[in-house]
């Protein structure tokens, strides 16, 4: 306990960059990583493939409609409740027949390209000021460029690729998939360490 307190006592009396000083590169950051989404998922071509299309596409609309899955919604089949349903030999007789899968349902109509973008802008900025939150606990105004980079740089591709690989190993989203969103996620935190880093305030 008194070795916590004392690392406690270090970072509380450890010279600090207030949040409100990284207005700038938090706001260039959140931009920044928004036309790199944009890049990677409009421009460049390699997400292109991360789904196919079903066999019978108009048929498979059609059903759905007739069965009343309308969306929008997450959908499990065959559906399992819970752990001890997963022991169900009704369960296991269909998940050995197949097919089984995960399905969402977005709403009807075009897609809301705004509002997503919207959302998406808010979450990087969000992402952007938890990074300097952290960073400026620990560096001061005046901090080294590589001293700023390694760390703000790492806790940037954590976010962005961090949860990814739980897509892949639980949900069985194809790993070609999660490896073409991580190395989207390392160049985003690449690029966010490098903004705060070349924008991190000066002493005075």
């Amino acid at each position: 306990m008194r070795r916590v307190a004392g690392i406690c006592n270090l970072i509380q009396n450890a010279a600090m960059t207030p949040l409100l000083d990284l207005w700038l590169p938090i706001v260039v950051a959140a931009v920044a990583v928004f036309f790199l989404g944009f890049l990677f998922w409009m421009v460049l071509p390699h997400h292109r493939s991360d789904w196919a299309p079903l066999p019978d596409e108009d048929g498979a609309m059609n059903a759905l409609r007739d069965l009343g899955v309308q969306g929008p919604g997450q959908y499990s089949f065959p559906h399992c409740a819970t752990p001890d349903a997963m022991k169900d030999p009704e369960f296991i007789k269909k998940m050995e027949a197949g097919p089984s899968g995960m399905l969402v349902v977005m709403p009807p109509g075009p897609l809301q390209m705004g509002k997503s973008m919207g959302a998406t802008v808010v979450h990087n900025a969000v992402v952007a000021a938890l990074i300097a939150y952290a960073a400026g606990i620990f560096l001061a105004p005046g901090a080294e460029f590589m001293e700023v980079f390694r760390l703000t740089g790492t806790m940037g591709i954590l976010a962005y690729c961090g949860a990814i690989p739980t897509q892949s190993i639980w949900f069985h989203r194809a790993w070609s998939d999660t490896w073409k969103t991580v190395a989207d996620g390392v160049v985003s935190g690449v690029v966010v360490g490098l903004i705060f880093a070349g924008l991190w305030p000066s002493v005075g």
